[in-house]
Parts: C-alpha cells; structure tokens; sequence
C-alpha cells in the first residue's frame, strides 16, 4: 500500500510540474487568456496550411482492419490531432481513402 501512496504521490507532483509548465505567458510573464491562446493556435493553423509539413492518413485500408484496429486508428487520429493543434509548429494533416459512410468516419 505505501508503495500504491509514493507512486500516487510522484504521479500527482509531475503531473502539477507539467500543467504549471504548459502555461501560457507573453513576454512580461503575465498569464494570456483563453481567447488569447485560441487565437494563436488558429494563426499557427493557418500559417500551416500554407507553409508546414505535410502528413497524410491513408484510412482506405479500413476493409483488412477489425473494429479493435479501427477505433485504435480513431483515437491515434485524435490524438494527432490534438497534438498537433497545441503545437508551435503544426503540420497540416490529410486524411486520405476516408468515406462518409466508413466505420472509420462514423467512430
């Protein structure tokens, strides 16, 4: 149990040293707001699709996939996706082969 309580403990004390890390601050160390943040992030999106890296999803291979591999794809996309939007470098992502009516598309 003690063993349990110091991993708990450690796991609470880096993930507070990761949040007071990730904050946003403009030059004068003052906290930016939320619609600030939002704006930038939309600007570095912009400034992607003309200017970033390429990435392409190809999801037409959907047919040789079971349902587990599909929503393991599903959550890898979002994941990259989430990724990428708080990024200070995004990259502009395509996803290929993907059909409304796919199992994909409707997870």
């Amino acid at each position: 149990i003690r063993m349990k309580k110091e991993a708990q403990k450690i796991k609470k004390q880096t993930t507070k040293h990761n949040s007071q890390r990730e904050q946003h601050h403009d030059n004068d160390g003052e906290r930016l707001s939320k619609k600030v943040i939002k704006t930038q992030r939309r600007e570095r999106m912009r400034e992607a699709l003309s200017t970033g890296l390429k990435v392409a999803i190809d999801c037409s291979m959907e047919d040789a996939m079971s349902p587990k591999e599909i929503c393991k794809l599903c959550r890898q996309i979002q994941s990259a996706y989430g990724t990428n939007s708080r990024s200070n470098n995004p990259f502009h992502l395509y996803l290929t082969g993907l059909k409304r009516d796919s199992k994909t598309y409707a997870e």
